[in-house]
């Protein structure tokens, strides 16, 4: 019975990661769901699926995070899974600059048909490759200055490096902005919470706990 009062009482959070076929979406999501790496995946036909919980402040959090297809040929069929979406991942490789080229596509698709309060994140897959490396990462991080783009990480699935990172930061600011929007309702005009969603009080942040156990006092939804 406690089990499933658990489960109702879960968050749940839609990650997509999208983004060329062939930079590594597959392999981040298999590191991070089952904590393996494999070196001859077949490319996703459509998307594919895989779920983990996770431990937020003191929630659960449930997240369901799609795999997409990166060819032409599916474009039509991922528009349809931005729906519902709080967190986008938008991958690259950072050896193959045409990829890195193609995120400005992928950004504009995903602001057009997912969620207002999404995260962005800008993720460069196969940092392993530092040899064959044709993006900088200071390309990158003004990519991601100039499109406003909440996060950036440099990732590899090989070497299991900021996997874990990627994904949980993530959604602990998804969890955050969640918070925030929760706050807002039952706070409504009140001249400490921030145009960008941000908690002031005498220009100090409010601390996390503390944001969460107001939300949780105030909205219920944690």
């Amino acid at each position: 019975m406690k089990n499933t009062q658990i489960q109702d009482n879960m968050m749940n959070f839609k990650f997509i990661i999208v983004g060329d076929s062939g930079v590594g979406k597959s392999c981040m999501l298999i590191r991070y769901s089952k904590n393996d790496f494999v070196t001859d995946y077949n490319a996703t036909i459509g998307v594919e699926f895989q779920s983990k919980i996770v431990k937020i402040n003191d929630a659960s959090v449930k997240l369901q995070i799609w795999d997409t297809a990166g060819q032409e040929s599916f474009r039509s069929i991922v528009k349809s899974f931005y729906k519902k979406t709080v967190g986008v991942l938008l991958v690259y490789n950072i050896a193959n600059k045409e990829s890195f080229q193609s995120i400005k596509h992928w950004l504009t698709e995903a602001k057009e048909n997912s969620e207002e309060s999404a995260i962005f994140v800008l993720v460069g897959a196969q940092s392993d490759r530092e040899k064959d490396r044709k993006i900088s990462r200071e390309e990158a991080e003004q990519f991601q200055k100039a499109n406003q783009i909440d996060l950036f990480f440099e990732v590899s699935s090989k070497n299991n490096s900021f996997i874990d990172e990627c994904f949980e930061k993530t959604a602990y600011a998804a969890f955050m902005k969640q918070v925030n929007q929760q706050l807002k309702k039952s706070f409504q005009g009140s001249s400490f919470i921030s145009n960008n969603g941000n908690i002031r009080s005498h220009n100090q942040s409010v601390p996390i706990k503390e944001q969460s156990r107001r939300s949780s006092n105030k909205s219920g939804c944690c």
